[in-house]
Parts: C-alpha cells; structure tokens; sequence
C-alpha cells in the first residue's frame, strides 16, 4: 500500500515513473503505461560500437576441466552460454560407444571454475593455477578448449537446462547468475512445462544441443581432445511430487540428442543430494553422482560445523554399487549474501578452510569415493547481470583461489592433496575392508578406523577421525596394522599416537612406488615415485609432532641423516618385518636428507615447508597430442620448493626451464633434476648458481631476485571525481520513440497476472529479463484523486523507487536487503547508454563531486560518477588489484 498522494499539477494526465532493480519485475495492470527498459540486450541504443552487447541469458554451460595425473584430476568450469531465439545447426549421427567410461573409473579429485566469472585474457592464468595445484573468447569455447589442451586438463562439459518454472530455479540449479538461469526468453516464450519433452520446449533447446554438440564431438578425447565426459542436466528430480509430467523422457531425449550428434564419451549426472534420481532407467547417464554441501552456507559463524561425515559408502554400495563413487559437487566453499550484516567471504573461507578440508574430503576418499569435483575452486567477478540474485556481484565463494585470483590457504591444502593422490596409484583402485571404533563400539570418544585395501598391490589406507568431527579435543590412541611383512603394534616409537580435533589423520602401509615400497608410515606423503632416474620419497608432518616410518633402503649411499632429531634403527623387531625403522622426533623445521643413494632418495620437512612445492609435470614428446597429460602423455616430474606458483617445466635439450610467480626474493630448492640438465632457468632467465653444475646434488639450492621494475609498481590513487544524474526518465522529456510500449495481452508465464483488464506487464515478455528496468505510464486523473495504490513484486533481491510528475515518492526493497551497496551489475541505464562509463567519454562539463558524498541533496535516483588514472604494469607481471 502507497501512501496517499496529492497531486501538485492540474494536468489530467499524472506521470508515473517506476525504476526496478533485480529481474522481471510486473506491474499492477489496471493502469494503462508505456514503458521504456534500460537495458542494453534487445535494442540498439545509442551506444559507441566498441561496446559489449549483453544479450537475454541463455542456458548454462559448465566445463569440469582436470589432470589426468594417473588419476582423473578434474576442474569444472562454468559458462554461460547466451543463445536468443534458437539457433538452427544440424544433427550428425552416430552410435554412442562407451569406451571411455571405463576412463572414468579411476581415482579424481575436481575443481569447480565459472569462466563467465572472469575474462579471457586470465583464463590461462587460472587453467596454470589449477594444473599446477595437480588437480586436475567470452561467447567462443574453442579458444578455452585449446588452452585446457595446452596445459593438460581434461574438461567434462556441463549443460544445464532451465527450470519448468521460475519458482522452482533454486530447487535446481546450484549456481545461478540473474533470474537463477532460467533464461527469461524461454520462460517467456515457451507455452507449457519447461524441463520436460513439451514439444515447444524440446524445439527451444535442441538447436542449443546441436550446436554445443558440435564442440563436443570435434573436442573429445577420441578426436585428440580434451573433453572426457558430458553432463546432460544437472540437480533435476525424477520424483512425480515435483516438477512437470515426463521428466524422465525428456532426460532420454537429451540423451538420444548427444549421441545422435556424435558425442561418444560418457553421460554423467548430478543428483541434488543422495535421492537416487536417474540411477536407473529411462534417461538414466552412464555415469550417477550426486553433490553435497555438509556445511551449509551461513557463515556467520565459521566455527559452527554441520554434519560432514555422511554415510557415503552405504549409499554407494546399496544404491548404484556397478560404477564409482562420483560426487560432482563437493563443497569447497559458500556464498556471501547481500546486506550490510553480511559475514562476508573471508570468513566463508575459514567455515570451508583447511580443517574443513581435511575432514570432509578425506572422509570422502575414505567412503571410496574415486570422482570428486570441489564446487568452487575459483568463482571470481559476476559480470553483466550474471550472478544468483541472493549475492552481489563478487562470487569469491571463499574458494581456494580467491576473486582476485591470489591463491589462500585452502589453495595450499589442495596441492598437497593433489600431490599425494598424484603421487600414489595405489590409492586408486580399493575396496572398504571395514569401518570400526579404536575402542569400545558404544564408547562415543573412540576414533573412528576406516580400513582401504588395494586388492591387486596389496596396499593398505587408515583414516583415523573423531565419531563427532567438530570435536577440538584431542584423543590418545593405538592400533595394531597388518603388513606384508606381519602385524605392527603401533605406535612403534611413542606411547600412544594423538588425534588433534577436527582433523583425520591417514595411516600407510606396504606402498609401493618405484621399485621401493614403503612398509609403514604415520607420516604424509608429498610426493612418492621416481625422479631424476631413481625412487623419490618425500614425507612431511607437523612440526610440534612425531611421526615414523618403515622402509626398505637400498642403493650405495650417498650421504644419511646427520640430523638429532631422525633415528635409524634396522633388526628392531622379532618379527620380519623387512626395512628400516625411522623415527621423526617432534621440532623438525625445513627439508632434511634421510637416505641419500644411487637408487633412492628419502626426505622429510614439516608441513609449512611441504607447500612450498611444487611438481610440474614435464610434457613428453610433441607428437603425442596428449604430451601434457600426466599419467598418459607423461610422467616426469620435477619438485621445486620456494615459488608462489609454478606454471610450466619444460627440457631443452640441457636446460630446464620454469615459468611461474614469485612474491619478493625468493629460495629455491629443486629435487629431481634429471641427469641430463646443465643449465636451469626461471621466466627465460639464468637463476644465479644453477648454471654449469657438473654433478648434480640430491637438493639442488638457489635464489630468484625480483625484478627493479617489481618494487615500483604503484597503486594508482582514484580522483578527482565527477558527476553526472542518470534518471532523466522521471520527467516526460523523452521522445515517444524511445519507449517500448507494453501491449501484450497473455502471457506463458506460470503466474498470471493480478489484474486481467489490462495490458501483460512482465518485462521478460518484452525481451528484457533483467537488470535496471525503467518504466512510464499515465493515468487520467480527477479532483477527487488522493492516491495511487501500486501491487509490485519481483524475483529475489528486486526493489523499485516511484516518482510522480517528477516527484519522488517511495523505494521499496521487497526482498533486496542490502540499501547501501545498491546495484553492481553493468545495465542498460541513461549512462550507460550514453556511454558514460566508456574510456575517453567526454566529462569537462560534469560537476566535480567527493565519491562519499553519494547523489545530492540525499535525494533518490541513480547517478554516475566518473575519474580518470593511469595503470602502467610492466610487462612480464602478473598484478592483482580490486577497488
């Protein structure tokens, strides 16, 4: 209800202006209205050429991209994909072979990118940063695809279909940019169900279909490749409760339609929890999963934890036991809301950070899961009226990899688990042998034994939790392992081992890597395999605790541990228990050498110098289409510690070359160096003291300096300001011309109009879904006339400010809670039409204005301010900066 109003003009034709912020926004109808939209998608303003043209959000598009690093290591990224009105491309067709499904069965961990979030200019820059955490055009995938190609990630294409209506998005979609992808144009346009084979529906998205097909089938793997896989739908129900009649036959024809274009790699699907949707039956993929997001998304209070330690394995094995374990969604993070209260990301990053981690992904793996993707590993910038309406325009999502593209904390964990997955093929292929208390069953502060075993190599996986894994109390405990070699009472060296809270701790035995095994360790793995031509074992730990390890050492040496703080025990025990004992006493700081020889290598550090490395892989030869693909193309590596970031390792002939960051003067320790390499160089430069080294030490030490240029870069300052008012459609000077006039008399929107004695008032039926819309229209007014009675709603976080013959009158927020920030989308208003927030736009005649002091006089409306700077980066650096 509007307050009554009284009118301070004669004229009998009252002028009422609407501004709307958020999506699809109707208007009560019984008052007639011409209507003007700001919106830059559907009509030609007067706009310079140069200018990017957004148009009506079409379907979404995700790319799940990875390593194949002897694990599937995946990444997804997301796309929106924005087709108007079909797009007419033919079918090819083919039969559908599932050959490559059984690629799918090996072990994976995946990484959520949205690359509608930043641009194309970074997408190489974050493809480097997901390779290189050993995980495996703006509107053109081709270019993205090639790029994937050329670091070695695999991509699982992801395509998401729109809701049946647009009440029920959120039930399905997990990321939504405006109006949650409902892709206005075909609620608007499509009569009928949505998300089911309705004729009209189908004829909407099969050119789509066809037209992403054709990417498909010339980009997968069987072509030479990337693509692995394709997602049809995502987080859609088969229950009869929800949604539209012929869910599943409408699944089928997605099906039917990929495969009848040629897309022969497998079909997977996300169900929106552990539901059983499409495990079986008609439009049923060849690969199920389903997503999970334990801890929910408020991060009001990070050091609240939810429920993280699901019964995964029971619903694997009862469920769909025939095909791995896949979880297409795995939290990696949550969303900031709008609102001045709003907690913000950093502390979505401490409710998701490393402990979280630890826990959920671990207990994860140790259900048997072998395909998890991380939703997200990078959710940056929501451009252009992209984003879910229930966050702003940053979708940081507390993600590893922060909107600024700077790498947290979380980034650091995930390489150092990707390391180890990398690292140990064994952990590849298991079986859960049992799951079992460390003490009495009903005994609620035992720890938790989950027991993995390899059935052909015979290597064993103990994953040690608290029953409640919000616990911050630490638990004594022993166990008693089964070895090869016979049963080891363990701890060996310590009275009891100690289980700090909110942490799993994982327990190795009979690891094989090389021709070396390793017996037992209480100690992590970074990196188990071969290296410069002999076995390399790196473990690390916590520095203010002790670990130990079983190993056979072989090979003459070279040098052992000289340090107090490592014991070396042989013929320890009277049982065969083949290798040597090798305690770790709590203190150790740095990298150590523990056995040096012609055959094997063995290290140790503590965790903060564990994420330091890095292990790029080096690409075999260049006629292999698939030489940057670990465990396929290649499998060298090298490990170098100290670096922000490696991005490449290559050989030529003698020389290894590294590309990559670094953040300040920087020490280098390189572990691996194949015999062969003589010279080692950084960014195409020479790293001082790397250059003519005859033999070859086992860590090989250096120092990158930064660059002159580095320490001058400047933040530019930000001013003056100038300003200019943006809303002249409050008064009636607008040419007639310049308005859209609203005329629709129906409508296939699900909801129907309050009023039927006038004109359909539904943006989206007009073309313009979302973003800033403006609307005008009069009313023939009397003497008697003391207000005006608006009925306004719209889709999540809209608002609306009213004005009458120029006069302001109210806003109101419905459900758009953040007043202060206001609206951060690029849209179709005044000035953005006029070009105002183009380079060189001409500003002389604008009033200078202080940013802080807002619109004048406090008034309502919508203003732009303007400055001008100079951003000089040399070339060769990579800087971040956020305003």
């Amino acid at each position: 209800m509007w307050p009554e109003l009284n009118p301070t003009t004669t004229s009998t034709e009252p002028l009422l202006t609407a501004l709307f912020y958020g999506r699809m926004p109707p208007l009560p109808q019984n008052i007639t209205m011409k209507r003007r939209i700001s919106h830059d998608g559907k009509r030609k303003y007067d706009v310079p050429q140069k200018r990017e043209k957004f148009s009506s959000t079409g379907p979404k598009t995700w790319l799940l991209v990875g390593i194949l690093a002897v694990i599937w290591l995946f990444t997804t990224l997301e796309r929106n994909i924005k087709l108007r009105n079909g797009l007419k491309l033919r079918n090819e067709g083919q039969q559908h072979p599932t050959e490559e499904a059984n690629v799918l069965r090996d072990n994976g961990l995946t990484k959520d990118v949205q690359w509608d979030k930043y641009i194309k200019s970074q997408w190489l820059d974050l493809l480097q940063k997901i390779k290189a955490s050993d995980f495996d055009h703006w509107r053109d995938w081709q270019p993205f695809l090639d790029m994937a190609k050329a670091v070695g990630l695999w991509v699982l294409i992801l395509t998401l279909r729109p809701p049946e209506e647009a009440s029920q998005v959120r039930r399905f979609c997990p990321d939504e940019p405006t109006a949650n992808m409902s892709i206005g144009w075909v609620v608007a346009e499509v009569a009928g169900n949505l998300r089911s084979n309705n004729t009209d529906y189908h004829e909407t998205w099969a050119p789509y279909i066809a037209a992403v097909s054709e990417i498909i089938r010339r980009n997968q793997i069987t072509e030479g490749g990337p693509i692995i896989a394709v997602q049809a739908e995502n987080e859609y129900t088969d229950n009869p409760k929800y949604g539209p009649p012929f869910k599943a036959e409408m699944m089928e024809q997605l099906r039917k339609a990929f495969i009848d274009a040629g897309v022969v790699v497998p079909l997977t699907h996300n169900d929106a929890g552990m539901n059983g949707y499409y495990v079986n039956g008609t439009g049923s993929p060849d690969l199920y999963g389903f997503d999970e997001y334990p801890q929910g998304f408020d991060c009001t209070h990070p050091s609240t934890w939810g429920n993280l330690t699901k019964n995964y394995h029971e619903y694997h094995t009862r469920v769909f036991p025939d095909s791995p374990l896949y979880i297409p969604e795995a939290q990696a993070g949550a969303y900031d809301p709008w609102g001045p209260s709003s907690p913000t990301y950093d502390k979505c990053r401490l409710l998701t950070g490393p402990s979280f981690q630890n826990i959920l992904y671990y207990h994860m793996l140790a259900s048997n899961a072998k395909m998890i993707n991380l939703y997200m590993m990078y959710g940056g910038t929501s451009w252009g009226n992209l984003p879910f309406p229930g966050v702003y325009t940053s979708y940081d999502y507390g993600s590893p990899i922060r909107e600024s593209r700077s790498l947290s904390d979380k980034y650091l964990h995930l390489k150092l688990l990707g390391l180890f997955l990398r690292s140990v093929p064994d952990f590849y292929q298991t079986d859960v042998v049992s799951i079992s208390n460390l003490g009495a069953d009903n005994n609620q502060q035992s720890p938790m034994h989950i027991h993995l075993r390899n059935p052909i190599t015979r290597a064993r996986f103990h994953f040690i939790r608290h029953k409640d894994v919000s616990s911050n109390t630490s638990l004594p405990y022993t166990l008693k392992l089964p070895t090869l070699y016979g049963t080891l009472s363990l701890p060996l060296f310590y009275e009891h081992f100690t289980l700090k809270g909110r942490t799993t701790s994982l327990l190795i035995t009979d690891l094989s890597f090389g021709a070396s095994r390793l017996t037992y360790t209480s100690a992590s793995v970074l990196f188990a395999g071969v290296m410069g031509g002999r076995d390399v074992l790196v473990l690390y730990g916590e520095e203010d605790e002790g670990y130990e390890a079983i190993i056979k050492l072989h090979g003459r040496p070279r040098s052992f541990t000289r340090s107090p703080r490592v014991s070396l025990i042989d013929n320890f025990l009277s049982v065969d228990i083949k290798g040597t004992l090798i305690s770790f006493q709590p203190g150790i700081r740095g990298l150590i050498e523990v056995w040096d020889s012609d055959t094997l290598l063995v290290l140790y550090c503590d965790r903060e110098m564990a994420t330091s490395f890095h292990a790029p892989s080096i690409p075999g030869p260049s006629e292999d289409p698939f030489n940057e693909f670990w465990g396929i193309g290649t499998n060298s590596s090298v490990l170098i510690g100290g670096p922000y970031l490696v991005r490449s390792a290559r050989i030529d002939g003698p020389t290894l070359a590294f590309q990559g960051d670094i953040q300040g003067d920087t020490m280098l320790r390189l572990i691996g160096i194949p015999p062969s390499v003589r010279r080692i160089t950084w960014n195409d430069m020479e790293i001082e003291g790397f250059a003519g080294f005859d033999d070859t030490p086992s860590v090989l030490t250096g120092t990158l300096q930064t660059r002159k240029a580095f320490k001058e870069i400047k933040v530019p300052k930000l001013g003056p300001w100038k300003y200019r008012d943006s809303l002249p459609e409050i008064s009636d000077g607008l040419e007639e011309s310049e308005w859209v006039i609203v005329s629709n008399t129906t409508t296939n929107s699900p909801y129907k109009p309050y009023f039927g004695d006038g004109p359909v008032l539904y943006g989206c039926d007009y073309g313009f879904c979302e973003g800033a819309l403006v609307w005008q229209g009069t009313f023939n007014a009397t003497e008697d006339l003391e207000g005006v009675q608006l009925v306004i709603n719209g889709g999540e976080a809209f608002a609306a400010s009213i004005w009458l013959n120029g006069h302001f009158l109210k806003s109101t927020y419905g459900n758009y809670p953040d007043t202060y920030r206001g609206i951060f989308n690029n849209g179709g208003l005044y000035g953005e039409r006029k070009g105002w927030h183009l380079p060189g736009f001409p500003d002389s005649d604008w009033a200078v204005r202080a940013l802080e002091q807002g619109i004048p006089d406090k008034a309502a409306g919508v203003g732009f301010f303007r400055t001008e700077f100079t951003l000089s980066i040399p070339k060769g650096f990579d800087v971040m900066m956020s305003f």
